[in-house]
């Protein structure tokens, strides 16, 4: 299975969960602080790795362990799509079958929300995958997605019982 991300790999036991961000550069720094941010309330410790495509990570660290994948991207930019389709295919199927990937459309103008990328969504029916919406250039959009990607991962790493609730925060 060269090539694949695979769920399994070197253990952190000093971690709970292991989250992989990949996005570009300004967007997964900005997911990347959110969620340094927001595990701070937690009583138990989170690793996050980040990069921009998961064939840097493949070559790198081909036995990295991670629990829960975060692709964050600008919807509205058809490219960022088509490379997030890209890397989803370099994961191994349990991330897809387990729900463990996480699409993040990032918008920065109040007035973007509407326009969410046709393709985005048909991503996220291909591969049944959930989709969040957030001002990653809002301080309250930015907390409330940290809230929403903590709340989905712990639920469903088995940390909390019950089907996870994303409607709890709405997007800013």
């Amino acid at each position: 299975m060269a090539g694949i991300l695979r769920s399994c790999g070197a253990w952190n036991v000093d971690s709970v969960i292991t989250y992989l961000i990949v996005a570009t550069g300004d967007l997964c720094d900005k997911v990347f602080a959110v969620i340094q941010n927001t595990i701070r309330d937690r009583n138990y410790r989170i690793t996050i790795h980040k990069c921009e495509s998961i064939a840097d990570i493949i070559r790198v660290k081909p036995d990295l362990h991670v629990d829960f994948v975060i692709f964050a991207f600008d919807g509205r930019i058809n490219h960022s799509v088509n490379e997030v389709e890209k890397n989803i295919n370099l994961l191994d199927e349990f991330f897809i079958i387990s729900g463990r990937i996480c699409l993040v459309n990032c918008y920065g103008l109040p007035n973007t929300m509407g326009l969410m990328c046709h393709s985005a969504d048909r991503l996220r029916e291909k591969y049944c995958l959930r989709l969040l919406s957030a001002n990653v250039y809002s301080p309250q959009g930015l907390e409330n997605l940290g809230k929403r990607i903590l709340y989905l991962s712990e639920a469903l790493m088995g940390i909390h019982s019950g089907v996870p609730d994303l409607n709890m925060l709405t997007a800013i």
